[in-house]
């Protein structure tokens, strides 16, 4: 009889302890019950460790559950870094991530096996959809979200990385379950990359292996963030020039990997392409000329079109003019 396979589910927490207890729960209330947990908490300040003592205290009673929860601790290092000590510490042949602000729905782990028996001969990975939520009114799932009509209840998407080359969504860590020997291969989470890190660790992943996928939502993923509640506390990553910063060291590794050539290839020279025309349009809204002229510059040396042409142009002859044309944040 074929041993089922064996789950590490790896939640990453900072200063989460309010909510963490849900995400855990989320994960004890599978239908699958062959997991274990393993939450690495970053260096959290809050009362993180004692949620974690009270949720194994109320748990201990149960050894088969006491025994699915494990807690590490490291400084505060960042998420990439407190996944791969999550990576290094799992025991199971599968890793899933959960994030600690989300959840699963309970037949998640067990839609995910299904899938993966039906297909491992052909990949190694499995996602979901996700439901997407925010407190703006956002509520959608990622599949519809990105645009994506996946056919029937399970399937499986041969060539992943052309996908998410061309840019984020549809596929979340959040929906994961990889192979722990392909995970590790991956070399995990790039702690030099502090936004779509995970999407970076995704499309290299997808190098490596097909996804299969289930098409129902079972993970609920809240987006808030400082741009649409002025509760929430900015963060770092709202920052265009940050994250403009990271799309470019993420396309520029990816333009350095053998398997990334054709179309793909010239679908990620695109998105530098992109990433430097942005780069212009925030160095001319923040007056920077001489700096929006050389972005402009490298823009057109990856992928020159006639709009860059125009923009080179201007950046030249009538800087204040072409702040006053061109898009402010967000825009590429």
């Amino acid at each position: 009889m074929k041993q089922e396979p064996f789950v590490s589910v790896v939640i990453p927490t900072y200063n989460r302890a309010h909510i963490l207890p849900a995400a855990i729960d989320s994960v004890l209330a599978q239908t699958y019950r062959n997991f274990e947990i393993v939450v690495v908490d970053d260096g959290s300040r809050d009362d993180t460790a004692d949620q974690i003592a009270i949720a194994m205290g109320r748990i201990a009673g149960d050894g088969e559950r006491t025994a699915r929860l494990r807690y590490f601790h490291q400084a505060n290092q960042g998420q990439s870094a407190a996944r791969n000590l999550g990576i290094a510490e799992a025991r199971g042949d599968w890793i899933a991530f959960l994030d600690s602000d989300d959840i699963w729905l309970p037949e998640k782990l067990m839609s995910q096996v299904r899938a993966i028996e039906k297909f491992e001969t052909n990949c190694g990975c499995c996602i979901t959809d996700a439901r997407l939520v925010d407190r703006a009114g956002l509520d959608t799932t990622a599949f519809r979200h990105a645009g994506w009509r996946m056919e029937g209840l399970a399937g499986i998407i041969d060539e992943p990385a052309p996908i998410l080359a061309k840019g984020v969504g549809g596929v979340w860590v959040q929906t994961l379950v990889a192979r722990a020997d392909l995970v590790r291969k991956s070399g995990g989470f790039d702690p030099n990359i502090h936004f779509g890190e995970d999407h970076d660790f995704l499309f290299r992943l997808a190098l490596d292996s097909a996804f299969c996928y289930v098409n129902q939502p079972l993970a609920l993923i809240e987006r808030t963030n400082a741009t649409v509640d002025p509760t929430v506390t900015a963060r770092t990553w709202d920052q265009e020039d940050f994250r403009l910063r990271a799309h470019q060291l993420m396309y520029e590794k990816w333009l350095g990997r053998a398997e990334v050539t054709g179309e793909m290839r010239g679908t990620i020279v695109g998105n530098l392409r992109s990433v430097h025309s942005a780069w212009a349009n925030l160095h001319l809204h923040a007056g920077r000329f001489d700096q929006a002229r050389r972005a402009v510059s490298t823009a057109i040396s990856y992928q020159p079109t006639p709009q860059l042409a125009i923009k080179w142009a201007l950046t030249w002859a009538a800087p204040h003019l072409a702040r006053k044309i061109v898009p402010k944040v967000g825009a590429y």
